[in-house]
């Protein structure tokens, strides 16, 4: 009975021990953390993976952004385009903060308008009079647009800038479904609806490849202005004519010689060299023998409890479907757009969206909620992203205001509808499909061939769609049919001609889109919303 005493009593003893250490280390540990976030220090921004506007919505269409700028890697990290512009905002007045470093070795890239907002809000940073220094060992081409915002940029040796221009490439299937025997029927109203090419022909059409080439030209126009202005350089400096050049510096060094004679760079040194001169610049940490650096990933974003107006943002990202559970289906957000316009808190909505259309009565439906809410008295702001067309801009058409980023690509008003049938490929197996109706639309299946009488009714369900299509825009937008068809027909627009051509109010990014809904809904106190 008293060993079994004694055991109870040294056990509580050595419980009482373990408390009073755990409290003591988290002190300690606690002491450490309040000491680093007060030492003077550089944040040290090393993105890993991708960045995207939300990252809980599954996008269905990251190929053609991740095409344009050349990555091929999908299934990394993925940040959020808002957190990393909140945390260099905070860094901008965060006395603690003395300058950032753009360490871009693993940064895989992210679409253009995203990068220039970015590219923005770096500008903000460096007009507090804190520096920006850029370091990887090679740049990409969204590496060396971020690193264009830098004071300086060092490269490690042997390394090289890629700058290859802008691409958008896709497979064709037309020898495919021949030879497998699918029957593709086609409707389309739009000459330049070429997402449907790739059924169709065997490579791109010249007609499709001289559009294609137009925009790509805008987009990369925009991209190469940006460097030049940033770097003071000619534009004709960053990229020269690309034979001659090859032809006088095949050799790595000689390119490199050539990045630092035109200013594309400032410095080519080995990684110990460029630690000396950061720890230089910024002061030694004696514990880590670096340069005193804050982790980016580590810099905290303190939620404040506000309990102001709401401007309620919600995402468009990705094809607009037609099925539940997917993040971008109709139901997620016409519930999202009904429960900001029940909610009495919520004064206005910011419709962030960045999607290449899809289903019409999915792209409907969120329309009529969207003209709901507007008529309820809440002001109702789009912010178009990277793309936003056809059903995406179907979207648009009943907001008060509709932004789009200089580099958005938008337009694309038409309808496509393809419906593959297998008869002959079920034949080539001995197998076929027959029996008795008696309406000519009662078996219409994708065993069968589509009779006449089918593909009549599909023709004309594409018809009334673009005419309502025309109908929205022509309402919305205060253009007749004709201006309208004039400029649909499926054709790309991107940022400043889509305002030219009256699709969209004005040029700007989501900073702008904030700017417009404080000014309609007259709020003195707000906070954004993010709606998940």
């Amino acid at each position: 009975m008293f060993l079994i005493k004694l055991i109870k009593k040294i056990f509580s003893i050595l419980i009482l021990i373990i408390f009073i250490l755990l409290i003591l280390n988290y002190s300690i540990i606690k002491k450490k953390f309040i000491q680093n976030i007060n030492k003077k220090t550089v944040l040290l921004f090393n993105i890993n993976g991708i960045i995207i506007e939300n990252k809980n919505i599954n996008n269905l269409w990251d190929k053609f952004n991740f095409n344009l700028f050349k990555i091929k890697n999908k299934k990394t990290i993925k940040n959020t385009l808002f957190n990393i512009i909140k945390i260099i905002r905070l860094s901008k007045n965060d006395k603690n903060i003395t300058g950032i470093i753009l360490k871009l070795n693993n940064f895989l890239g992210t679409d253009q308008t995203s990068l220039e907002y970015i590219g923005k809000i770096l500008n903000e940073f460096k007009k507090s009079g804190k520096p920006i220094y850029a370091i990887s060992n090679n740049y990409n081409q969204a590496q060396y647009y971020l690193a264009s915002y830098a004071n300086k940029i060092y490269m490690y040796s042997n390394g090289f800038i890629d700058l290859h221009g802008l691409y958008n490439d896709k497979f064709y299937y037309k020898s495919l479904l021949n030879k497998l025997k699918i029957n593709s029927h086609i409707f389309r109203i739009g000459f330049d609806k070429n997402a449907i090419d790739t059924y169709i022909y065997n490579n791109m059409p010249t007609k499709t490849k001289i559009s294609e080439n137009k925009w790509l030209n805008k987009l990369w126009l925009n991209y190469i202005y940006d460097i030049s202005k940033n770097r003071k350089l000619k534009t004709y400096n960053i990229i020269p004519n690309i034979i001659e050049f090859l032809k006088k510096n095949l050799k790595k060094n000689y390119i490199n010689n050539y990045n630092l004679k035109n200013k594309l760079i400032d410095k080519i040194l080995s990684p110990i060299k460029i630690k000396k001169k950061l720890i230089k610049i910024f002061g030694l940490n004696k514990n880590k023998n670096n340069y005193k650096f804050l982790n980016f990933y580590n810099y905290k974003i303190y939620k404040s409890l506000e309990k102001s107006y709401e401007i309620s943002v919600i995402f468009i990202n990705g094809k607009i479907i037609n099925y539940k559970k997917y993040n971008n289906d109709i139901y997620n957000i016409v519930n999202k757009l009904k429960n900001a316009r029940l909610n009495p808190n919520t004064k206005a909505v910011i419709l962030k969206i960045n999607s290449p259309g899809g289903n019409i009565i999915a792209s409907e439906n969120i329309r009529a909620e969207v003209s709901n809410l507007k008529f309820s008295g809440k002001p109702v702001i789009v912010s178009m992203g990277n793309l936003c067309a056809s059903g995406g801009y179907w979207i648009s058409t009943s907001a008060n205001i509709i932004i789009a980023d200089r580099s958005t690509i938008t337009g694309s008003i038409g309808i496509f509808n393809i419906i593959n049938t297998y008869e002959k490929t079920l034949n080539l197996f001995g197998i076929n499909y027959d029996g008795s109706n008696i309406f000519p639309l009662s078996s219409v299946k994708l065993n069968k061939n589509l009779t006449p009488y089918a593909t009549k009714l599909i023709e004309l369900n594409i018809k009334m769609g673009y005419k309502y299509f025309i109908k929205l825009i022509s309402k919305n937008r205060q253009l007749t049919p004709k201006e309208i068809n004039n400029i649909g027909q499926g054709r790309i627009f991107i940022g400043k001609e889509a305002k030219i051509n009256k699709l969209v109010d004005k040029i700007g990014d989501f900073d702008d889109a904030v700017n417009q809904a404080v000014k309609l809904s007259k709020l003195k106190n707000w906070h954004l919303n993010w709606i998940k």
